[in-house]
């Protein structure tokens, strides 16, 4: 078996299928890399794994790098986000937790294509915890 990233033959001794596999070559088991597709278009960033895992901890605590405004006299009626850069090969890549009372709990990517993809955000968690682990 070769490294999907470099081509270089994987040492396979001592794994099991389904293990994660480490590239001595270039690395690739420190990275991650995140497929999105709206159904005609499919991206893909690549990261650090351990980048987008802290990302997701600080949304998850509620830590963005702008706290969410307070509305100044009453009801907040617009949806504030807390956000998180990760820096990906092709530039930043911004998680924001759309935070609003009442609302769906959601996360949105934006890639540095531009492009944004949104889903719930604690089915990210789920689906993204055991792989960036």
């Amino acid at each position: 078996m070769v490294c999907p990233v470099c081509g270089e033959p994987l040492d396979l001794e001592g794994y099991e299928a389904g293990d994660l596999l480490d590239c001595e070559a270039c690395g690739a088991g420190d990275e991650v890399v995140l497929r999105f597709s709206d159904g005609t278009l499919e991206e893909e960033v690549r990261a650090l794994k351990a980048d987008p895992l802290e990302a997701l901890r600080r949304l998850e605590e509620g830590v963005g790098e702008e706290a969410p405004k307070e509305a100044e006299d009453g009801r907040n009626l617009e949806p504030d986000y807390l956000t998180v850069h990760v820096e990906t090969d092709g530039g930043p890549l911004a998680l924001r937790r759309v935070v609003f009372p009442g609302a769906p709990d959601l996360l949105e990517f934006t890639l540095p294509s531009g492009s944004v993809y949104e889903f719930p955000f604690r089915q990210v968690v789920k689906t993204l915890r055991p792989i960036l682990l």
